[in-house]
């Protein structure tokens, strides 16, 4: 090939032919180049190696009324300081409250639905919980990612149930269903008669959250209590932890 081109070459010079590219000498880099590729490709390769990642560890949240200076609130805060302890102590699990993981500007919302995927939600039930439109909203969404499925729903949950509540009987769960309802139709009909505009940010958040659990509030009450609840505080560790309550 190399000798081909110098023939060519030389015959171009003498009969006065001069091109701007040669396109045998082109051609003929052309397979130079692609020899060399190949010696290259003849090389041997590192071997590629797959390697599986390491499963995220579970997360588990706590969900329940905070900001409650009652007598009543300081005991359900005192049970939960007793439950996330244990929880990282005995079982090395560390769970997530919502006071301590939402920063200042952090959108309460965005950890509403973090909480609604989560693999476990210690659910601490009380009557502020039952008529706190962002507690019943966390519990919407827990059954809303659970696609409103009883088995799987009630596998993210791990429910305690303080004895201020009263959804034990249809008429007890009706009452949370009607609380609701009238939440819900007083502020449409305040909007409806001044405009939305009248209400805060955290105002209209609130009534756009009651307008997406209202008509749920019964249904997902009556599934917690279908099942049976701990109604101790050592119960509810091992119905958090091992899944079943004697």
């Amino acid at each position: 090939m190399t000798q081909l081109c110098k023939i060519l070459s030389d015959d171009q010079e003498r009969w006065g032919v001069h091109s701007l590219s040669n396109p045998l000498k082109t051609q003929h880099r052309y397979f130079e180049a692609g020899a060399s590729e190949m010696e290259a490709s003849e090389k041997p390769q590192p071997k590629l190696e797959f390697v599986q990642e390491a499963a995220s560890q579970s997360e588990y949240y706590i969900s329940y009324a905070w900001k409650d200076s009652s007598p009543e609130g300081t005991e359900r805060e005192a049970t939960v300081d007793q439950l996330c302890n244990v929880a990282e102590k005995d079982h090395s699990i560390k769970i997530i409250r919502d006071k301590e993981n939402i920063g200042l500007g952090e959108s309460i919302l965005k950890f509403m639905k973090r909480i609604g995927k989560a693999d476990k939600v210690f659910v601490i039930l009380s009557d502020k919980y039952l008529k706190s439109p962002y507690c019943m909203f966390e519990l919407f969404e827990i059954w809303r990612n659970s696609r409103q499925e009883e088995d799987e729903f009630l596998q993210h949950i791990r429910t305690y149930i303080l004895p201020c509540t009263n959804i034990y009987t249809p008429l007890g769960r009706g009452q949370y269903a009607v609380f609701w309802k009238n939440e819900k139709k007083n502020l449409e009909e305040l909007i409806e008669k001044n405009g939305a505009d009248i209400l805060g940010v955290d105002d209209f958040r609130q009534f756009k959250l009651m307008q997406d659990f209202t008509h749920h509030v019964g249904d997902i009450l009556a599934l917690i209590v279908d099942k049976v609840q701990p109604r101790k505080f050592e119960e509810l560790i091992q119905y958090g932890f091992d899944g079943s309550v004697n």
